[in-house]
C-alpha cells in the first residue's frame, strides 16, 4: 500500500484501538499502526511516514492535546482527528486551535469513522496531486 494510505491510531484503551485498526485495515484502503501513548505514536512516527494521525484526548502521561502539538511542530500539515469519549466544550476548540481537522466523540458509528478518513485522506491526496 501506498504511504499516503498509512494512518497512526494512538489510545491507551489497547481493546479499542486494535479493533479500530481492524475495522480500517478490513477496507482494504488503509494500512494501520497503533500506538498506545503519545510518547510511543512519536517515535513511531520518527520512522515511518503517516498520512493521517486520530488520537484520543484522554490518555496517561502525554495526552492528545500535547501530542497534537507536537506533531504539529514536526509535520504542519498532518490531518489530525482528535477523540474522545468525555466530550466537553474545550476539547472541540482547543483541539481545532491546535490544528486537528476534526473532532469526535465515541462512541461513535464505525460506518462514519471510516467514511470520515477515506473523505479526509481523498481530499489530501488530491491536494497533493494538484
Amino acid at each position: 500500500m501506498a504511504e499516503d494510505t498509512r494512518i497512526l491510531v494512538v489510545d491507551d484503551e489497547e481493546e479499542f484501538v486494535v479493533y479500530l485498526a481492524w475495522l480500517l485495515k478490513e477496507t482494504n484502503r488503509f494500512e494501520v499502526d497503533v500506538a498506545y501513548s503519545g510518547k510511543k505514536a512519536l517515535e513511531m512516527m520518527e520512522d515511518k511516514e503517516y498520512a493521517l494521525l486520530v488520537t484520543d484526548v484522554r490518555m496517561p502521561g502525554m495526552d492528545g492535546m500535547e501530542l497534537t502539538l507536537k506533531v504539529r511542530d514536526k509535520r504542519p500539515d498532518m490531518p489530525i482527528i482528535v477523540m474522545t469519549g468525555y466530550p466537553s466544550r474545550k476539547y472541540p476548540e482547543n483541539s481545532f486551535n491546535l490544528g486537528s481537522i476534526t473532532y469526535i466523540v465515541k462512541p461513535f458509528q464505525v460506518e462514519d469513522f471510516i467514511k470520515l478518513v477515506s473523505t479526509i485522506l481523498d481530499d489530501e491526496k488530491q491536494t497533493k496531486e494538484t
